[in-house]
């Protein structure tokens, strides 16, 4: 192998160790979407659905529970959009809260308010086409009292918590996703050599050129 040869294996051995981030699709894949209140799915409304993406609007998810409360979800290849402009006139307010009643005869009755941990929709299984996890997400969305805290994500799943906040068929919410590898694959030592030694013989290439036009 030749100085040069040498040379463009140890620096392209070096760009290949860093590159972890591939395109990311999720067209073709298999997702579940659903309306969860707490940890749970919510009563009466639409169960949560495996659906494999397409790209387009065939894969578009209803979930309706009780007017005015329906919405659309369409999973992209790397992103998720939320639709509000689903039954005609509709507004509400996501619940905070839910009641906790109780009856012990003959006349102990009554309910408290106990609030809700999350009310909103989860989408879980993501990962691209190339396996890699969910590394990061963008909401765009014109949902009043919309922050990041609402925002919870891992690897392979996304929530946006709505308690609380209210909607019209304005109302949208976009994410954008980004997949790639979790961690920079870890170079073995070998790697490390072949590195030094091609840094080493581009200097000593360098200062023979020097000593040459001298």
């Amino acid at each position: 192998m030749t100085k040069k040869r040498y040379i463009a294996v140890a620096l392209c051995t070096s760009c290949a160790m860093w590159a972890g981030i591939a395109s990311a699709s999720l067209v073709g894949d298999t997702v579940t979407v659903g309306h969860y209140q707490n940890a749970s799915p919510l009563p009466g409304a639409t169960p949560p659905s495996s659906f494999t993406v397409e790209a387009g609007n065939a894969d578009s998810y209803t979930f309706y529970n009780s007017y005015p409360f329906g919405y659309k979800v369409n999973v992209e290849a790397a992103s998720i959009l939320v639709d509000f402009n689903y039954l005609f006139g509709a507004a509400g307010t996501w619940a905070a809260d839910y009641q906790s009643c109780w009856f012990n005869p003959p006349a102990d009755f009554g309910c408290n308010a106990v609030p809700l941990s999350f009310n909103g929709l989860g989408v879980s299984d993501l990962n691209d086409s190339s396996g890699n996890p969910l590394q990061n997400v963008v909401v765009d969305t014109n949902m009043a009292g919309w922050d990041s805290s609402r925002l919870s994500f891992g690897g392979d799943f996304v929530q946006f918590d709505w308690k609380g906040l209210s909607f019209d068929n304005t109302t949208y919410l976009n994410a954008t996703l980004s997949f790639g590898q979790a961690t920079p694959a870890v170079p073995e030592p070998e790697t490390y050599a072949m590195l030094l030694a091609g840094l080493g013989l581009l200097g000593f290439t360098a200062r023979r050129k020097k000593n040459r036009s001298a």
